[in-house]
């Protein structure tokens, strides 16, 4: 149960309560019904028969590790599971409390009161000290493995046994650490690690060992009744919380394979099973045969449940393979350049986060020696020395790392050439804040000349509080970041790092609309909540800045190298003024300059292939399947079109005035393919829209039918770009040498295909490089 909190995703957990609540209640009251129709009928009183409702109504997480080791923690129907877990044991100790109650006659107002007031006091001070508690510890106590994990467990054990004297079960407090505590221990964390291993190498065979202790042999061969009532509670839980999970499938949508995994999932009885078993043995309500029937239930239980959810579990495993590519899932193979221990496992704990969920890549640390005619083996020694810790670091989370010694006169130029070997997309690298003193130097002379030298992402950090402290991250949008090549990278980068941190993401947009940038994120997967602000300018943003952070904040700039489009001298100033700012905690991320490939990924951030469609040309306003035949041009159209206006006057405007255009000139670029165009005052750059339309349809003025259909609206303020942008798009489909698979597509990675291969014929013809090179 402790795990189970600490795994959680927090988020996700907030989104699915309501269906949280829904499956808790389906699984504690539907085996409840069945106890109070069934157990009646074998000689058990109604007191008895809501105890045994209340044993099978509740579960226990034992088959937790298969769905963590399986990677379907995040799946909904499983968050949708954990999240019920606290509904049906509170629930369970609920009715225990009620039943043994009534039969000592105190069911006065004295016992509600102290019933549910002392357990709201309880779980409010649990949810509001911890938190401050391990906030504190983890930022002033040096950070120490054996000390973090002895506090791990004085925390769990403290909780648990509060919960005891608060009259809950003790996995209830456990389940309660673990969720204060999920925010402080990231996932890929040396500590979570060694957490996973304590809990599953020790205390789940032993909890199950403890239980088969339990059983008495003899009475199991000696009395069939023990048999016919254990029967009786196997048959009652397996089809109630059946019955439970499927009902919660039916009215969420889930799938087949969610339902049977939440099923096996929800079935194992262990720890609140045993807590109301003994109870009512204590008060007189339960015999001996009740209580070895409950722990032959259990055994059977314990078995079912994980074998369900590791048989289903592996075909959701499957499914969430062979889901749409989410580039913000895309591996990352990341550079990490050291020069000093002390913020090493900083610079790796970032980059821990970075690396994408589930990557297999490895991570880069590297030393470069500056090369002297004397003294260079005892600098690499040394060099390799420093590696060793990160390595062990790294394999305390469970991340495999690759270290590397350079060997260069120049350490900018050896991060360069090590970057080329390695074809790393990131680059992590710290600062100190102090900067050369020049006043166009922005960092100091080695990080000026990596930026320089480089068009990789570069992730400036300067780190002045621990990484899993951080309670919120303040983005800041300066002017024409989303003109920026690479500003979908950083926008799904910043967005899947806030998510792994777990902290609030609030964005201050600088001179521009926010709530632009808000649904530019909102469009970058992986979606994550976040509120954006706008500020005037460069003066109210550090005035902002000044009055609104706090020490556990984390500021992340979103910045540009010098002489690209989204740059302005305020950028170079800005990392000198956040150093002296009050959190001390900083990234600088340098977006990538070219459409960079991750090794067996295609383009970091927007799938395989999606970086060589045309500038303008957005996956959703790619539209497959139109009704061919005739001269339906105009329908054609409108259906393309509604991907982005919806159904409206405006877009009725627009495509009137296509159509009107197609009536007097032909926009027949070469046979089966038309490119209409128009300049619209209701678009702000160009947009490129895409139909095809295997049948073909009859457009004015054309010799074929057009099977593919390209539109093009540019801003009547930016009539060049509009221009440009038709050229080129021309451009493209005049040269491609055949246009079948284009015209046949049915799936938007065929035209991802179909555009990389016209890109690739460019470059032979040109005879230029790959992009994604690295200059050396």
């Amino acid at each position: 149960m402790f795990l189970a909190g600490l795994e959680l995703d927090l988020n996700r957990f907030n989104e699915y309560r309501s269906r949280s609540i829904t499956f808790g209640f389906l699984s504690f009251g539907l085996p409840m019904g069945l106890s109070l129709a069934v157990m009646p009928l074998l000689g058990f009183g109604i007191p008895a028969a809501l105890l045994i409702g209340a044993i099978i109504g509740s579960h226990t997480l034992l088959a937790y590790p298969v769905v963590s080791r399986l990677g379907i923690v995040k799946n909904p129907a499983m968050v949708t599971v954990i999240g019920g877990t606290l509904v049906t044991d509170t629930l369970a100790l609920t009715v225990l409390a009620v039943v043994a109650g009534s039969l000592a006659g105190d069911l006065d107002a004295v016992f509600w009161v102290r019933l549910f007031g002392i357990l709201a006091l309880y779980a409010g001070a649990v949810l509001v000290i911890i938190p401050r508690v391990g906030r504190w510890f983890f930022r002033n106590v040096p950070s120490q493995a054996p000390a973090e994990f002895i506090f791990l467990m004085v925390v769990l054990f403290a909780t648990a046994w509060a919960a005891n004297l608060a009259g809950a079960e003790p996995i209830i407090g456990a389940f309660l650490a673990g969720l204060t505590l999920n925010r402080l221990i990231p996932l890929k964390s040396p500590l979570m690690t060694r957490v996973r291993f304590v809990g599953n190498a020790l205390f789940i065979p032993f909890f199950l060992l403890s239980v088969g202790m339990l059983v008495d042999p003899r009475v199991m061969v000696e009395s069939t009744e023990v048999w016919v009532v254990a029967g009786a509670l196997t048959a009652l839980v397996l089809l109630g919380k059946f019955l439970g999970a499927w009902a919660t499938k039916l009215i969420y949508g889930y799938n087949r394979e969610e339902g049977l995994a939440m099923f096996g999932l929800s079935s194992p009885q262990a720890a609140a099973t045993l807590a109301v078993t003994f109870v009512g043995l204590e008060i007189g309500l339960f015999g001996e045969t009740v209580v070895n029937a409950v722990i032959i239930m259990i055994l059977v239980t314990v078995f079912v449940g994980p074998s369900l959810v590791e048989r289903f579990g592996r075909e959701l495993a499957r499914q969430e393979e062979q889901k749409p590519y989410d580039p913000s899932e895309a591996p990352r193979r990341i550079l990490i350049p050291i020069s000093n221990p002390a913020t090493a496992d900083a610079l790796m704990d970032i980059s821990f986060l970075l690396r994408g969920k589930n990557s297999e890549e490895a991570l880069y640390p590297l030393m470069v020696v500056r090369g002297t005619e004397e003294g260079t083996e005892a600098q690499v020694a040394e060099a390799e020395k420093m590696l060793s810790h990160a390595v062990l670091y790294s394999a305390g989370a469970d991340v495999p790392v690759s270290p590397l010694t350079r060997v260069d006169r120049n350490i900018a130029t050896g991060i360069g050439r090590a970057l080329a070997e390695t074809r790393t997309s990131i680059v992590v690298v710290g600062w100190d804040g102090r900067s050369s003193g020049s006043r166009t130097a922005v960092f100091g002379t080695v990080l000026d000349q990596l930026l320089e030298q480089t068009t990789q992402t570069v992730v400036v950090a300067k780190m002045g509080h621990p990484l899993n402290t951080t309670s919120r991250i303040v983005l800041i949008v300066p002017p024409s970041t989303d003109r920026h090549p690479g500003f979908v990278d950083a926008a799904s980068l910043v967005q899947s790092f806030a998510s792994e941190v777990d902290a609030r993401l609030e964005a201050l947009v600088v001179e521009e609309d926010p709530e632009r940038y808000q649904a530019l994120f909102r469009k970058t997967p992986p979606e994550y909540p976040a509120t954006f602000e706008g500020v005037e300018g460069w003066g109210p943003l550090l005035w902002e800045l000044r009055t609104r952070l706090e020490p556990q904040d984390l500021v992340v700039l979103l910045s540009a190298r010098r002489g690209t489009l989204s740059w302005t001298r305020e950028l170079e100033k800005l990392p000198a003024q956040l150093s002296s700012l009050v959190p001390e905690s900083f990234l600088v991320i340098y977006p990538s300059e070219t459409a960079q490939k991750s090794p067996g990924q295609g383009v970091i951030g927007a799938g395989p292939s999606e970086q060589a469609l045309p500038a303008g040309l957005a996956p959703e306003r790619i539209v497959f399947g139109l009704e061919g035949g005739g001269s339906r041009y105009r329908e054609a159209m409108r259906q393309i079109l509604a991907t982005h206006f919806g159904d409206g006057p405006e877009l009725d405007q627009v495509v009137d005035r296509l159509a009107a255009s197609e009536e007097e000139f032909s926009s027949e670029i070469r046979p089966g393919v038309t490119l209409p165009h128009a300049l619209v005052s209701s678009v702000e750059e160009p947009l490129m829209f895409l139909g095809i339309c295997p049948e073909g349809i009859r457009f004015p003025n054309t010799a074929t039918p057009a099977r593919a259909i390209f539109i093009l609206l540019g801003p009547r303020e930016k009539r060049f770009d509009h221009m440009r942008a038709l050229t080129r798009t021309a451009r493209i489909i005049r040269g491609a040498r055949e246009l079948d698979d284009l015209v046949e597509a049915s799936e938007k990675p065929e035209v991802y295909r179909w555009f990389d291969e016209q890109e690739e014929e460019k470059r032979k013809s040109e005879g230029t490089p790959p992009s994604g090179s690295v200059p050396s």
